[in-house]
């Protein structure tokens, strides 16, 4: 029980982040009348200027998350891969944007180098979350799940907040 209770905590702590971030990106973009991209499906690019991958991805992940958190409270493990493949998809699109140095991270840019290697360990550690689900095994989920809610915990107060 104590592990649902601290799962419940970290993820209305990234969804409460992601949720901020898109009202913030709603008002940058002078539309505030737009729903928030975290509330749809299908997450959209930045609708400023200058897309931003990271964000993207972010609101993808923050999707996925809320999925994976109520396939491991209703004991639905089969529903935790699917929101993924968007996760990944804008991943790759991140990626590329990393190469061409069109990433800035809110704070401690200069240590980008390592917000790249959490993302990898991340993103490899997101692949046991799939490999339990796929598994049924609950417990060895629950327990990832956990993990990887703290590495977004660990890697937003290095990298996102100020």
């Amino acid at each position: 029980m104590k592990k649902v209770v601290s799962l419940m905590a970290a993820f209305l702590i990234v969804a409460g982040t992601t949720a901020m971030a898109a009202e913030k990106h709603s008002h940058d973009s002078h539309d505030s009348h737009a729903a928030p991209a975290a509330s749809k499906a299908q997450p959209k690019a930045s609708k400023d200027k200058t897309p931003n991958p990271v964000k993207d991805e972010m609101v993808a992940l923050n999707e996925a998350f809320k999925n994976l958190l109520d396939a491991i409270l209703l004991n639905e493990p089969e529903k935790v891969e699917l929101p993924f493949h968007n996760v990944h998809r804008y991943k790759e699109k991140t990626m590329a944007a990393a190469k061409k140095g069109e990433i800035k991270l809110p704070k401690n840019n200069d240590k980008f180098a390592e917000f790249e290697k959490l993302d990898e360990k991340f993103h490899h550690d997101l692949e046991g979350i799939l490999a339990a689900a796929d598994k049924k095994d609950m417990k060895a989920l629950t327990a990832k799940t956990h993990k990887l809610f703290d590495a977004c915990v660990e890697c937003h107060s290095k990298f996102r907040n100020k």
